[in-house]
């Protein structure tokens, strides 16, 4: 048997001299400061640490617990070998978080863990008053002050931007911004107008304007080129202006377009790639970007035709346009036997006619 040197009780084990309980209330797992500052965004709720704006997850008492947990490790001496668990509350103060106002808050903060693996795991529990304050990150500051720093052109090459389209790439740039938005405060959109028969979208962010373009690139095979303006100088650096022009493919959906002597009615543009029909053939097809890197549109009119008889691999139709009988061969087209009677359409491009279900 040893006797403890602080409270001198007999024991078997000794840690450092002491008995368990002795060593418990004498070797603190955290030695945390009286006072810390805490300074957050009130937009994006980020918080400065260690000269960085970092961001957490939650709603805005989380993340102000997380920004306190994280700033009061940083600031403590750490004995402890292994911290199991560290939780904070807030005893007084919380009240005035939600209202983004700067507050004193008193806090607890509540450690388990061990220093010897031998005594196992205890508790150490401590206050610490918080002075939290609220001011703009540098990228919500940009985004509140209105400060432009790239502009995404969308044009289309040789034509204008068809309502659809418009419409079409404004709901998919809402979604990617959106998903930006939970990671990059930087990522809205300052300004938006349609000009030139395209799109005009101004961001507080080069990063996020590339980001946009380079979707663009791959969903609808548009080119992107990047220029610049110098608009002044901070601390002796340049400031400057990004445009990004970026020019979607001269043919869209509904046009035909001519590769390697076959016409191909477009579908849809999607995901880098045409969906298309191939029109000598009356079937789906899927070409790639490199496919249709030289294709242009060609002029066609659709008119429409009704089936009069189909016998021997040919179809005879009559145009409704002016009345007058055509005569296709079928043996090439994937195409269901047609019903006398049935209405079909006619594509005409130069002199060549295709036949397309209505």
């Amino acid at each position: 048997m040893d006797f403890c040197i602080i409270c001198g009780r007999k024991t078997d084990e000794l840690y450092d001299n002491m008995c368990r309980d002795c060593y418990i209330k004498n070797r603190a797992l955290i030695e945390m400061p009286r006072e810390v500052d805490i300074i957050m965004c009130p937009v994006c709720l980020a918080y400065r640490y260690r000269g960085k704006w970092m961001r957490g997850e939650g709603g805005v008492t989380e993340r102000v617990k997380e920004a306190i947990g994280k700033l009061l490790l940083a600031k403590s001496n750490i004995y402890a070998k292994a911290i199991k668990d560290f939780q904070l509350q807030i005893l007084r103060g919380g009240e005035r978080i939600p209202e983004f106002k700067s507050a004193t808050l008193l806090v607890k903060a509540y450690v388990l863990g061990y220093t010897d693996p031998r005594v196992g795991n205890y508790s150490n529990e401590c206050e610490v008053i918080v002075h939290l304050k609220w001011k703009y990150c540098p990228s919500c500051l940009k985004v509140k002050i209105g400060k432009e720093e790239a502009v995404v052109q969308i044009r289309a090459t040789g034509r204008k931007l068809s309502e659809r389209e418009k419409e079409r790439i404004a709901n998919s740039l809402e979604r990617l911004i959106g998903e930006m938005y939970q990671t990059d405060p930087e990522a809205v959109v300052l300004d938006y107008t349609e000009e030139e028969g395209g799109m005009d979208i101004k961001l507080p962010s080069k990063r996020v304007a590339r980001v946009i373009a380079t979707y663009l690139q791959r969903e609808y095979l548009a080119t992107v080129k990047e220029t610049f303006k110098v608009v002044g100088r901070d601390k002796g650096r340049e400031k400057t202006r990004e445009t990004i022009s970026v020019r979607l493919p001269n043919f869209t959906m509904g046009d035909i377009i001519e590769v390697n002597e076959r016409h191909f009615l477009i579908k849809d543009i999607r995901g880098g790639k045409v969906y298309a029909l191939d029109l000598a053939r009356g079937i789906p097809i899927t070409l790639k970007g490199n496919d249709v890197k030289r294709a242009s549109p060609i002029a066609y009119e659709t008119v429409p035709a009704m089936v009069i008889s189909e016998n021997n691999g040919y179809v005879m139709l009559m145009r409704l346009d002016d009345y007058k009988i055509v005569e296709l061969k079928k043996e090439d087209m994937r195409i269901a036997k047609l019903k006398e009677g049935e209405s079909v359409d006619l594509i005409v491009t130069g002199n060549r006619l295709y036949l397309v279900k209505s």
